[in-house]
């Protein structure tokens, strides 16, 4: 009997894929993480003036154990490690200020560029983590407050993890299978924010620049090919495909689309402006955008027969593993090593089939795919999620929120909803984007991850804590992130009344099974492991899964993609896991609105830090 059930897993999660599998949430940010400039979405500093991109640390005097000096030494550390990640690049910069000059940051609109993947920029990063890092460990921690202490254990982990990266140049992989510069690039311009005349002089800047950039991450990739760390040819024909979709656009290309839409929702301009700004948009596409891609695409397929085999970083030894450890970390944001994440993920991966062959017995029907968890609008949807997270949550931050449906032209790109990140000093102001292409039978549960309580509601709280360290604020904890997002569908599910909660339980834990978690676990088996393409399948076979079709593809994505999944399932291991930690701790006396208020009280960090504060305070309240 076990072994039919699970063969009916295998069935489900095929048609899940076929569906397809990646459709996971879209900030607005830089392209993905880079050696010189981790964050979630790109690249870039002004090539030009590099000096500014890169402050000086503040000269540090030995402290006198002093907490008020102690204090405002710290806060002026702190600030410098805040602009130095905020001019690391131009669309960084962008994305987290409307006013960088509130913050001492003055970069005029064409010094706006997309940053560098040179081993100088690199060196001189992981130097300046370095110099940051020398500079906070001459602050005594504990003359400073707790809020401070918890702003300075993130500062600490970051600049270590920075300063480390230096050793590993050539190893991250700027054009990641699906998910690279060459995808996130145009959607980064195509979310740029664009309200001022400013805004777009930057945006064509950052246009501008496409061309010197892509020459770098040629460059690169070159680098990559002499040291045998090229991509497969499966992934460079994605690629390239990618590129192709630029460099032969259409006059429907969402780059269009997009930035007519924005200027249009522009006030105070004349229709002749209006023109002259969609003639200089097209202008930079044809004249920056399309020769960048072509040169990006010509090179790469001239690197071809310099590809590597079908085989994950384990082939590569030691360093190349070690590399895919400190990425892991980075990405589910804590200080797990891969044995620890594989003892996480694979109990949390055998609780979800249990759960889903246990629904299955009840009612097959569930399998059917068919039932709409959606009320049929969005608006609606998050108007009962708004009401829902009002007995999961504490009362929200005051704010403003926008629905906005994004150009059609840009409906293949993005998924049925997207949360978009406000800037540090327009934190009150929110937009979720829905797109009207994508069809979403669980609708509700993509809102939720994205909404309310997800996404939006974890910023809301970030953005209103008093005292949180600016730094703290900027990073990007993708972990952090998305298991908050994960487990607020999960949340809903159970708290919602309106739809059968055993199906919805069966759909949500299908697609963490099927585009995190089990893709995740494989990842870890393959790069860190060194399984290859039959260990695979002998693994999968074990969960009912080990078809041909089902380890070609997860071996594939483990080797083409190998970080890609990582911050959604670990991030949402870990907090299960702790949640699940504070229910058995307090007992009778957990209740899950004032424990989940006061993780969000603590800020975004890394998961091993909130643990150690999370297991203290619930202590503390054990002995009330």
């Amino acid at each position: 009997m076990k072994q039919q059930r699970a063969r009916f897993t295998a069935l489900l999660l095929a048609f899940l894929l076929a569906a397809g599998m990646f459709s996971g949430c879209v900030q607005t940010g830089r392209p993905e993480s880079s050696p010189a400039a981790p964050a979630l979405l790109a690249t870039a500093e002004p090539a030009a003036t590099a000096e500014q991109r890169t402050p000086e640390p503040i000269e540090t005097p030995e402290p006198k154990g002093d907490a008020q000096e102690a204090a405002r030494l710290f806060h002026a550390l702190d600030t410098d490690v805040f602009r130095a990640f905020a001019t690391s690049d131009g669309y960084t910069l962008h994305r987290l200020l409307t006013s960088p000059e509130t913050y001492g940051i003055s970069l005029a609109p064409e010094q706006y560029t997309w940053g560098s993947l040179s081993e100088a920029a690199a060196a001189e990063d992981a130097a300046q983590a370095a110099a940051f890092l020398e500079a906070l460990h001459a602050i005594d921690r504990e003359l400073l407050a707790a809020r401070d202490q918890l702003s300075y254990d993130v500062l600490e982990q970051y600049l270590q993890l920075e300063s480390g990266k230096g050793a590993y140049f050539g190893y991250y992989e700027p054009l990641e299978q699906s998910a690279g510069v060459q995808v996130q690039l145009p959607l980064a311009l195509a979310l740029c924010r664009l309200e001022t005349a400013e805004d777009i002089q930057r945006y064509l800047a950052l246009m501008a620049d496409t061309p010197r950039y892509f020459s770098e991450v040629l460059a690169y990739e070159k680098l990559r090919s002499e040291r045998g760390l090229f991509m497969t040819e499966e992934a460079l024909s994605a690629v390239i495909s990618d590129c192709n979709t630029v460099i032969h656009h259409g006059k429907d290309f969402f780059l269009f689309a997009a930035f007519d839409d924005a200027v249009d929702a522009m006030e105070g301009l004349s229709r002749s402006e209006r023109n002259e700004y969609r003639q200089q948009n097209a202008e930079a596409v044809e004249n920056s955008l399309v020769p960048a891609f072509t040169m990006l695409r010509d090179g790469l397929q001239a690197l071809a027969a310099t590809c590597r085999p079908m085989e994950g970083a384990y082939a590569g030894g030691e360093e190349a593993i070690a590399y895919y450890a400190l990425r892991l970390q980075e990405e589910s944001s804590t200080l797990l090593t891969p044995e620890d994440a594989l003892a996480l993920l694979e109990p949390a991966m055998q609780d979800m089939f249990i759960t889903m062959q246990t629904i299955y017995a009840e009612d097959a029907s569930v399998a059917s795919g068919k039932l709409k968890i959606s009320a049929g609008s969005a608006k609606k949807d998050m108007a009962y999620l708004e009401t829902l997270s009002k007995n999961l949550l504490p009362q929200l931050p005051e704010h403003s929120l926008t629905l906005r449906e994004i150009p059609r032209e840009m409906g293949e790109r993005m998924g049925a909803a997207a949360y978009v990140i406000p800037p540090l000093d327009a934190e009150k102001a929110h937009t979720l984007l829905l797109n009207p292409r994508q069809e979403d039978n669980t609708l509700l549960l993509t809102l939720a991850h994205e909404g309310y309580p997800g996404h939006l509601c974890q910023y809301l709280y970030q953005r209103s804590i008093e005292g949180l360290g600016l730094t703290q604020q900027a990073l990007t904890f993708g972990g952090y992130a998305e298991g908050w997002a994960q487990m607020a569908e999960e949340w809903i599910i159970l708290e919602q009344t309106r739809y059968d909660q055993n199906a919805a339980m069966f759909a949500f834990c299908n697609s963490m099974l099927s585009s995190a978690i089990l893709p995740s676990v494989v990842s870890i088996y393959v790069n860190y492991y060194g399984y290859e393409r039959d260990d695979v399948q002998e693994y999968l076979n074990q969960y009912g899964l080990g078809d041909a079709a089902h380890a070609d593809l997860y071996f594939r994505l483990a080797v083409n993609a190998p970080y890609g999944t990582l911050r959604y399932a670990i991030g949402y291991a870990q907090l299960s896991e702790m949640m699940r930690g504070m229910s058995e701790l307090l007992g009778e006396a957990y209740l899950q609105q004032e424990v989940l208020q006061q993780y969000l009280d603590y800020g975004p960090a890394y998961f091993n830090l909130i643990q150690e504060r999370m297991d203290e305070w619930a202590d503390a309240r054990v002995l009330e």
